[in-house]
């Protein structure tokens, strides 16, 4: 009871306290979403995660929608550590090393993130602990409710996340090989009724679709929809999206990239710690060390087929989601370490000395460096969470967006920050209801006919290229704008997004027009606090700068076009301190003041920052070589010029 208390008490002051307000980049703001208009996510839908979300929503008072389904994460979390606990006190006895153990799980920064967003993730970890739980209990008791109700939460796991299925292996290993099970026809037939129960949720995803909620992307109704839905085929099932190519190389990027993770987050002590516990697994808990390496292989394995690029901070934060299935089991073993490392320290210290002090020392030591890794983690992690949920940048990324559009425009978003904050925006906080969103995330042809029933005069081209869609519609569709150009004709910057034109003459009617707003939108609308050491360990906040530094360099590019170069300065300058890390950012600024023909401590620090970047864009070494020319500069990178320098199309 006592180490349940103060677990609620921990609970309380990190998660319960820092809910986000605000949408959160990634997947958040659609999960939200969701879980707020009895809606179904993307592939594979997590219909278990919106059912019960779109309950809680509804019966929570008091939070507004992000911290009601923040609060969702973070109550789940919690029970996770609940369950984290009853598996860990059938195998050890000392309850001090299972609270320690489970707080320091609460401060792991990828695991204290997503229980205050809104996410998949602590659902998930409750269901795959129980799991766990349960065939522990089964093995420990022999009573087949155990095993029954396991069967159940399987099916459970498999209506939340595919990730499950890289624990079924460590499960077969403990029933046939530890336990050595004997299937009947009746124990089959109960096992076979028992995950279909569990399976059950998943009769929300046809339910959505016949109730056309906005957010429904399968048809779930139809036999081939419910199984593309379930096998996530869109998305190409393990694999991190449709379009990503096998590559081992990258592959094993992958996997290797995990333990940097790990490192980071868990630290060398905890490492080191984890290393004892799997040693103390292998001598007295064989098979439960046997499940533990079956497991981490298994993710090991899912992370080399999910085939992330992780090249990008937006990669690179989907990616860091993943590490809290790895992270469930390290830290069980972290457990076992511990109350093994305190097992050698007091059998070898009473061989040593009889005296008291000195063996009561020792191991207050040892708890000691516990405490301080922990506290380490959960000061390093808090910094960065407080920065998470007070941060208003991704809601204003989607307002900017809306707030650049007239009235009754049409929009179509190819990027998941772009579609999932701005499907938020107007879903959630009834942001610009009169602006048309064209569907384009995995837009099959459901999708596309649930929009043509509700815009009946948009001409939907009969293949698969939506690309067409801006010409075969104007002049119709007069202001229509996209994150990026997404067809021939004429693509004019519009603060975040791109105008289209099918011709320049056409184009030439609004030029004024055009580059006046621009020219409002990045000296005086948007705006960007620099970011804390904090903010830049948020990937996926990284990647919002990312965006606003890749339009402002096409919005400058434009503007010197149109000869506003007083205007070029005033941007540079407005946004210098925010956005001075972005790659966009400096090279627009070198090109500029390198047109102006001045070399300055600034430029001169640019300069040497992008000439020593291993990867740049193809036409970016000119400029480089061009500015080192103007101001009489020696190159910092002497391969600046060599062809085996890596480059990137722009």
């Amino acid at each position: 009871m006592l180490t349940g208390a103060l677990l609620v008490i921990f609970w309380t002051f990190t998660y319960l306290l820092n809910l986000s307000a605000y949408p959160f980049g990634g997947d958040s703001s659609e999960i939200a979403t969701s879980m707020a208009t009895w809606g179904l996510s993307h592939p594979p839908g997590y219909p278990l995660q919106n059912l019960l979300g779109n309950i809680f929503v509804k019966i929570t008072p008091f939070f507004n929608v992000y911290q009601k389904t923040a609060f969702f994460s973070a109550i789940f979390t919690l029970f996770t550590m609940v369950v984290h606990t009853l598996i860990l006190s059938l195998f050890i006895k000392r309850k001090q090393f299972i609270l320690l153990s489970s707080i320091y799980f609460l401060t792991l920064f990828p695991i204290w993130l997503y229980g205050v967003v809104p996410e998949v993730f602590s659902l998930s970890l409750l269901i795959v602990s129980s799991q766990i739980y349960l065939i522990s209990k089964f093995e420990k008791t022999k009573q087949f409710r155990y095993f029954y109700l396991f069967l159940f939460f399987i099916g459970l796991g498999v209506c939340q996340h595919h990730v499950f299925i890289m624990f079924i292996p460590g499960y077969l290993y403990i029933l046939f090989r530890k336990i050595k099970i004997k299937l009947n026809l009746n124990i089959f037939l109960k096992s076979a009724v028992l995950i279909f129960l569990g399976f059950l949720p998943y009769l929300y995803a046809p339910i959505v679709s016949y109730l056309n909620t906005p957010l429904d992307i399968e048809n779930a109704k139809s036999i081939d929809g419910f199984i593309r839905l379930i096998l996530r085929s869109s998305y190409g099932t393990f694999t991190a999206y449709s379009g990503a190519t096998p590559n081992i190389a990258n592959q094993l990027i992958n996997m290797l990239s995990t333990f940097v993770f790990i490192i980071k987050d868990i630290k060398p002590l905890g490492l080191i710690i984890i290393t004892f516990g799997l040693v103390y697994l292998y001598k007295k808990i064989r098979h439960l060390f046997a499940f533990f390496i079956i497991s981490i292989l298994g993710l090991l394995y899912f992370y080399f087929i999910s085939n992330f690029n992780l090249s990008g901070s937006f990669s690179m934060g989907t990616f860091e989601r993943f590490l809290v299935f790895l992270y469930l089991i390290l830290i069980m073993i972290f457990a076992f370490g511990t109350a093994y490392i305190y097992e050698i320290l007091v059998i070898n210290i009473k061989k040593l000395t009889d005296k008291k002090f000195i063996r009561t020392s020792v191991i207050v030591s040892f708890y000691f460096l516990i405490l301080i890794l922990i506290i380490n983690s959960l000061l390093t992690s808090q910094t960065i969470i407080k920065a998470v949920v007070k941060n208003k940048i991704f809601q204003n990324y989607s307002y900017n967006v809306l707030d650049s559009l007239p009235k009754n425009s049409y929009l179509f978003l190819n990027s998941d920050h772009g579609i999932f904050l701005v499907q938020a925006a107007q879903l959630i906080d009834r942001k610009r209801p009169d602006v048309v969103r064209i569907p384009s995330l995995i837009a099959r042809d459901y999708a596309m006919a649930k929009f043509k029933k509700s815009n009946p005069n948009v001409l939907i081209p009969t293949t698969d290229d939506l690309s067409k869609i801006p010409e075969i519609n104007y002049p119709k569709m007069n202001f229509f704008y996209s994150d990026k150009p997404i067809s021939k004709g004429v693509w004019t910057p519009n603060g975040l997004t791109w105008r289209y034109f099918p011709n320049i003459e056409d184009y030439k009617l609004y030029e004024k027009a055009i580059v006046d707003s621009n020219i409002a939108y990045w000296t005086k609308t948007y705006s960007l606090s620099p970011l804390s050491r904090s903010e830049k360990s948020i990937f996926f906040l990284d990647h919002i700068y990312e965006i606003y530094a890749n339009q402002m360099s096409f919005a400058i590019d434009f503007l010197l076009v149109n000869g506003e170069k007083t205007e070029v300065g005033n941007i540079l300058k407005r946004f210098l301190s925010s956005l001075n890390s972005q790659y966009s950012y400096q090279i627009s600024y070198l090109n500029f003041y390198t047109l102006e023909k001045q070399c300055t401590k600034k430029t001169d620090e640019i300069y040497r920052k992008l000439s020593n970047r291993p990867i740049r864009k193809k036409s970016d070494n000119n400029y480089l070589i061009r500015y080192a020319k103007l101001c009489k500069t020696t190159p910092a990178n002497t391969n600046l010029q060599n062809k085996e320098t890596k480059q990137i199309t722009r």
